[in-house]
């Protein structure tokens, strides 16, 4: 059982994701093909589950080529009995403990507008031959470029390292090393992100307030995010 989580700082973050190429959060088999996830109102949404697990796994993938767990920048299986130390578990949590990101679905910025999907087709190839297979073509769904996103996530008692850290995997995402959604051999899945905010917050003004942001409050946040990658920097170098 994990320790009570006694909080001392709690960082809220906005962004904007924008598609960049066709995306595909997928609902599985539908009607009319592969079929991208709507909310209630029919419009698609980017779950947050989908943005952790591609974290998870881009960073995984990072701190295991860079294994310098003197410095604590390392991973490890989950059944390894050190996993909960690693930093992905810290950030994303284990199947034991939460983890102290909470990333929310990404729902659409425009609520008004026509609903962004449209059907592609692409031909299904045998993979024997490489050639067209006699079931034709595969039909599915995507969000075309340019749609927005607003996306919200809140970390907890972390240090200015490990914001680094995170920003590392969403500057993965944004530069097209980490894709988002299904079917990315097909070429979907590229997204951009701009990040509008960042609040910080202590516990004796969720007390006082309730977490409510004052309107000037983090509308730069370009000098935050540069000093959290400046900390993920001298961590590396120390």
């Amino acid at each position: 059982m994990s320790a009570p989580l006694v909080l001392t700082r709690r960082t809220r973050l906005t962004a904007e994701l924008v598609t960049r190429a066709g995306l595909h959060p997928g609902a599985g088999d539908g009607p009319l093909g592969r079929s991208v996830l709507r909310d209630i109102d029919g419009r698609p949404y980017v779950p947050g589950s989908a943005l952790r697990g591609v974290l998870r796994h881009g960073l995984d993938a990072l701190l295991r080529g860079l294994d310098e767990p003197g410095k604590g920048l390392w991973a490890a299986d989950a059944d390894d009995p050190d996993y909960p130390e690693t930093p992905t578990a810290r950030l994303f949590g284990t199947a034991t403990q939460a983890g102290l990101v909470r990333l929310g679905d990404a729902w659409l910025t425009d609520r008004e507008g026509p609903v962004p999907i449209e059907q592609r087709e692409a031909l299904r190839l045998d993979p024997a031959t490489g050639s067209a297979a006699p079931a034709g073509a595969q039909v599915f769904e995507v969000v075309p470029p340019g749609a927005a996103f607003s996306l919200e996530l809140f970390a907890d008692n972390l240090e200015d390292w490990e914001l680094g850290l995170l920003l590392c995997g969403f500057d993965q995402l944004d530069e097209g090393f980490l894709t988002l959604g299904g079917l990315a051999a097909r070429g979907l899945g590229r997204v951009r992100l701009r990040w509008t905010a960042v609040v910080d917050f202590e516990p004796r003004e969720l007390l006082y307030t309730g977490g409510k942001v004052p309107d000037a409050a983090g509308r730069d946040p370009a000098d935050r995010l540069a000093a959290w990658r400046a900390a993920l920097a001298a961590k590396l170098e120390g």
